[in-house]
C-alpha cells in the first residue's frame, strides 16, 4: 500500500527541531509499504527517514504526481494550508485524510470540509472543527502519542544549571515564555530557565535583561527526541503556561519523564491532565505571580511532587506510540475501504477559501507583530 503525506513543514524543519521518530509517525506501525512526502516545501528530491521525498512547485504538478504514483491514500498535517492544498488539488479518485492539531480558530480552515476524513486530536479540537464545518461527516479523535522508554535515560545534560525551570516549545505568543521568564522575579534565585525550542529569543533575551535575569535564563535551539528526557527528568518542573493548544506532546514527553507538570487550565490540556492529581493548572496563565506560587509549591513539598509525578507516570501509559499506532492503522483502513465520499470543491469554493487564507494569515502575522510591541 501506498500513502503520501502533506506534513505542515519539511521534513528537514522537523529533523532540526530534533525528531528522530519520523519514519515511525508518518507509516504508524508500518502500515504501508511505501511513504511520499510530496509538497511544495520540500526543495530538493531525497530518501529520508524511510520516506520518497518529492518536491513540487503548484498544486497542478501536485495533482499529476500523486496521480502517476497510484497511492491508496493522501494525508494532510494540519487544519490549514495543508488542508486547503490536498483538499484543492488531491486527485478526484483519491481518498484524503485531515488531521487537525489547533483549537486556535486562525489555524482552521474551512477546507477541513472538503476531506473524505478527519482526525482530531482531541475533544475539544473535534468541537472546533464542527463548529467551522458543522456538515464534516466523517470525524474521528486521535490523541498525540509518546514512546516512553525514550525519556528513561541519560545523565545530567552538559552547560545546564543545577536547579532549572524547563519550557520547551517555539518561541512564540502561543507557549507565553515570557510570563515563564516574569515569574523568576518571585522565586528563590537559584532557580534558572531552560527553553527548548525554535523561533526569534532576541525579544525574550531582551526581556531577561530589562528584569536583571539575563544570567538565569538560557536558550537552546532544539535537543534531538532520545537526549531530550534528561532535560525534563532533572529539571524542578516542567511549565508551560501555553495560551492555546491542540494537545501538546510534551506533556506527555514531561509525564513519561518523571518531572512535575505546570500548565494552563485550559482545553484540551485539561483533559488529560487534571489539577492537583497529575499536573498544577493555571486559569491566570498571563500572572507570573501565580505560576510562581505554583513553582513554590513544587519546590516545597516533596509529597506533592511524588503525588502529580507518579499520577502522570499512570496516565501516559494510555498515549503508547503502540496504542495510537493501531488507532491510527484503523482509520486508515476504514477510510481506503470506503473510498471517495468527499464533496469536490469548485472553483467558488475554491476562491473563497483562497480569500480566507489570506486574511487568517494577515491575523496571524499582525498578531505577532503586536504581541512584540507590549512583551
Amino acid at each position: 500500500m501506498k500513502l503520501v503525506v502533506v506534513p505542515s513543514e519539511s521534513i528537514q524543519e522537523y529533523v532540526e527541531k530534533g525528531q528522530t521518530r519520523l519514519e515511525e509517525y508518518y507509516n504508524p506501525g508500518g502500515k504501508f509499504d511505501t511513504v511520499y512526502v510530496v509538497s511544495p516545501l520540500e526543495s530538493s528530491s531525497s530518501i529520508s527517514h524511510g520516506m520518497e521525498i518529492i518536491p513540487v512547485r503548484t498544486g497542478r504538478e501536485f495533482t499529476n504526481v500523486v496521480s502517476e504514483l497510484g497511492v491508496d491514500v493522501v494525508r494532510a498535517y494540519g487544519g490549514y494550508w495543508a488542508a486547503n492544498f490536498v483538499a484543492r488539488y488531491c486527485p478526484a479518485g483519491v481518498p484524503c485524510v485531515v488531521s487537525v492539531h489547533d483549537t486556535n480558530p486562525l489555524m482552521l480552515y474551512s477546507s477541513v470540509r472538503y476531506f473524505d476524513a478527519v482526525i482530531a486530536m482531541t475533544k475539544a479540537v473535534q468541537r472546533s472543527v464542527l463548529s467551522r464545518a458543522p456538515d464534516v461527516d466523517r470525524i474521528s479523535i486521535l490523541p498525540n502519542r509518546v514512546s516512553v522508554d525514550d525519556f528513561l535515560s541519560g545523565g545530567f545534560p552538559e552547560g545546564i544549571p543545577e536547579r532549572y525551570i524547563l519550557h520547551v516549545g517555539r518561541r512564540t505568543e502561543q507557549k507565553n515564555l515570557e510570563t515563564v521568564i516574569r515569574s523568576l522575579q518571585y522565586v528563590d534565585e537559584s532557580i534558572h530557565v531552560v527553553s527548548i525550542g525554535l523561533g526569534d529569543e532576541s525579544v525574550y533575551r531582551n526581556l531577561a535583561l530589562e528584569l536583571g535575569l539575563d544570567s538565569r535564563v538560557h536558550f537552546l535551539d532544539s535537543v534531538k527526541n532520545n537526549k531530550l528526557g534528561a532535560y525534563y527528568r532533572h529539571a524542578v518542573c516542567f511549565c508551560l503556561p501555553t495560551r492555546w493548544e491542540g494537545f501538546g506532546v510534551v506533556f506527555l514527553e514531561a509525564a513519561a519523564s518523571g518531572v512535575p507538570i505546570i500548565a494552563s487550565n485550559i482545553e484540551p490540556l485539561n483533559e488529560f491532565l487534571v489539577d492537583g492529581e497529575n499536573a498544577l493548572l493555571l486559569s491566570s496563565y498571563d500572572d507570573a505571580k501565580a505560576l510562581a506560587r505554583c513553582i513554590y509549591k513544587l519546590l516545597n513539598s516533596d509529597g506533592l511532587r511524588e503525588q502529580l509525578i507518579a499520577n502522570a507516570n499512570t496516565m501516559v501509559k494510555r498515549y503508547s506510540r503502540e496504542a495510537v499506532n493501531t488507532e491510527e492503522v484503523c482509520i486508515y483502513n476504514a477510510v481506503i475501504a470506503a473510498g471517495v465520499v468527499r464533496r469536490r470543491m469548485n472553483a467558488v469554493n475554491a476562491l473563497c477559501v483562497s480569500l480566507e487564507c489570506f486574511y487568517k494569515v494577515l491575523m496571524v502575522r499582525v498578531g505577532f507583530h503586536f504581541r512584540r510591541l507590549f512583551l
